[in-house]
């Protein structure tokens, strides 16, 4: 584990360079997906690895994002893989 404390800014000011994601906290996760416009690419990361530590937020974000007209379609794609994979 490492000493960083992530920030969502951080995370998306050194992408494409990616944190260790166990070492990032849920807000920030959340914070990442919840702001998918700024870096779709973290976005996608952050709802898989939110998905193994706290399934029912992410699955109501994954939801979310499914309806969200701007969401591009590989975050979509990770949104459908998170609910499938809770259904499960």
């Amino acid at each position: 584990m490492s000493n960083q404390i992530w920030t969502a800014t951080g995370i998306q000011m050194i992408y494409p360079e990616v944190p260790e994601w166990q070492d990032v906290s849920d807000h920030v996760l959340i914070e990442l997906i919840e702001n998918y416009q700024d870096e779709p690419s973290c976005a996608t990361s952050a709802i898989l690895e939110l998905s193994l530590r706290q399934p029912e937020v992410a699955k109501n974000l994954a939801h979310w994002l499914i309806l969200e007209n701007d969401a591009d379609k590989w975050l979509k794609s990770a949104a459908l893989d998170v609910i499938t994979y809770l259904l499960h």
